[in-house]
């Protein structure tokens, strides 16, 4: 059997932790108005136009799918969600079926 402890140093304890400075009693955060200057309610404005017309301009690169494209796709999406169902109400059938003969046989 190989000595699995060899080339191993041995475990150190460990350096206890430098003690936190001391510090202050914490100040509670000021509370600005929305209507004083730098930051209020034209910051805000100004913010939510900003957001309006970024948007805007995501909107223009999206590439839009044709009437068409939009039909097939939805199609896709009804029959494979109908598949999904029948699927698995068959396992629940299945499994239902499953336990009432366990049940029966108690």
């Amino acid at each position: 059997m190989k000595d699995r402890t060899k080339g191993r140093t041995a475990l150190r304890p460990a350096k206890p932790a430098p003690a936190a400075p001391s510090r202050p009693a914490a100040t509670p955060p000021k509370v600005r108005s929305p209507f004083s200057a730098g930051g209020g309610l034209s910051a805000r404005a100004e913010g939510a136009g900003r957001f309006i017309r970024d948007t805007r301009s995501e909107l223009r690169k999206v590439v839009w799918p044709t009437r068409e494209e939009a039909i097939r796709l939805t199609l896709i999406v009804i029959l494979v969600s109908v598949a999904m169902g029948a699927l698995l109400g068959g396992v629940d059938y299945l499994f239902k079926l499953f336990f009432e003969t366990l049940v029966a046989s108690l």
